[in-house]
């Protein structure tokens, strides 16, 4: 087994569905020598399929605990991957999605995971539009969720019934371990 190799950070690497389909076979190859703890990604080209390739990698990973996808092109399809793949992740603590371009049902079908899994702390989905139904989801989550402790809503266009409907989640939680929530003013200004 590889100890020295933890972390991968390709971050800004023009790196493409092609490239990340590569990597993906590698890591999975070598999963049982690799004790990946962190996979940065940020800033590239890989859209759905690309995606595809990487959750088949990661599926039941015992030691990845960070995995930064944040603008990237991922999209709908690839907030349902991840939904379908974040329960076979046990020891993922840190997912950053933000500026994917993941609408409604993609957010909505993360958010009823997130409620589910309990070994996420910090969760990034900044950059995404939360509309209404989309908000409700994050409520849910928010209400049901007890690892939580950071959750990025910056830049993703919610609006004050939404904001409502988060917040009401919040509250809701009595058990909740949320310390940081980003994306708007909670309180009067």
């Amino acid at each position: 087994q590889s100890s020295s190799l933890q972390v991968i950070s390709l971050a800004n690497c023009n790196i493409s569905d092609e490239d990340i389909s590569i990597l993906a076979a590698s890591i999975k190859e070598n999963r049982d020598r690799l004790p990946l703890q962190a996979l940065q990604l940020s800033f590239n080209n890989i859209t759905c399929k690309g995606l595809d390739a990487l959750t088949n990698a990661l599926w039941g990973s015992r030691t990845l605990r960070e995995l930064l996808l944040d603008n990237n092109d991922i999209g709908e399809r690839g907030g349902h991957q991840l939904a379908n793949i974040l329960p076979h992740i046990k020891t993922l603590q840190v997912l950053d999605v933000g500026f994917n371009s993941i609408q409604s049902s993609g957010m909505r079908t993360l958010m009823k995971v997130v409620a589910e899994t309990q070994h996420l702390t910090s969760l990034s989905v900044s950059g995404n539009p939360i509309d209404t139904s989309a908000a409700k989801a994050v409520a849910y989550a928010l209400a049901y969720n007890r690892s939580l402790t950071c959750l990025f809503l910056d830049h993703c266009l919610i609006e004050h019934e939404g904001q409502r409907h988060i917040v009401a989640g919040v509250v809701s939680n009595s058990r909740i371990a949320l310390r940081k929530l980003t994306g708007f003013r909670i309180g009067r200004e």
